[in-house]
């Protein structure tokens, strides 16, 4: 299972290699077991996790991963200016929102000069999206592309990519019965969502820059 989940890790997630530089201090927020922090070991980067989990972060200092069990507004407070990038795969929508603009601002102070951050997010724009969405307790807020987008326009942020991960592109499978179900699913998830309903994620690359910096075509 774990090399299956670090298989498709290496698929969706090579394309945001090409954001960070290849000498990039990079933190990972919310680091579960690893698995993401190990694909960018493999890459040749310095990557520090931290989690709020003591069982997650057990699990990754076995992997001999470099962690810390901290929450993770504390930590950045205590890390301003320390990293190239930060990521957020499948965080943000744990965040309550009296708690969001804080983080957003910590991640901002905790990056170096024009660093970059990666939100990854479930995309709830597609058939059976927000059911699944839910199924998790932990879940308290969806976002989408235009809340994601909002969120860092009214911040310090220059956007540089945004919308949905084409890489996370819903499966047909091909059984006897799967194959007409999973086919009427896609195409109502079309009719439905537009081509946001064929993809299972959301993301954002946003750099740190200056106010008078900033300059996106996302931010007009």
């Amino acid at each position: 299972m774990v090399n299956n989940y670090l298989d498709r890790i290496r698929k969706t997630r090579k394309k945001y290699l090409r954001y960070f530089d290849e000498k990039s201090k990079v933190l990972e927020i919310g680091c579960g077991n690893g698995e993401l922090m190990r694909f960018f070991q493999e890459e040749g980067y310095s990557i520090h996790g931290v989690d709020t989990s003591l069982q997650a972060v057990r699990h990754c200092k076995t992997l001999d991963l470099l962690v810390s069990h901290q929450d993770a507004i504390s930590f950045l407070k205590q890390n301003e200016s320390s990293y190239n990038a930060i990521i957020c795969s499948h965080l943000i929508e744990h965040i309550n929102y009296s708690d969001i603009d804080l983080f957003i601002e910590c991640c901002y102070k905790s990056l170096i000069h024009k660093g970059i951050l990666l939100i990854i997010t479930p995309n709830v724009r597609h058939l059976g999206g927000t059911a699944s969405f839910w199924n998790d307790p932990s879940h308290v807020r969806p976002f989408t592309v235009a809340s994601l987008q909002k969120l860092l326009k009214e911040s310090k942020w220059k956007i540089i990519d945004i919308g949905y991960d084409r890489d996370t592109k819903i499966v047909v499978k091909k059984g006897f019965f799967s194959f007409p179900i999973d086919i009427v699913r896609v195409l109502l998830g079309i009719l439905i969502y537009g081509h946001s309903g064929l993809y299972t994620e959301v993301f954002a690359v946003a750099q740190k820059l200056y106010v008078n910096e900033v300059n996106s075509p996302f931010q007009s």
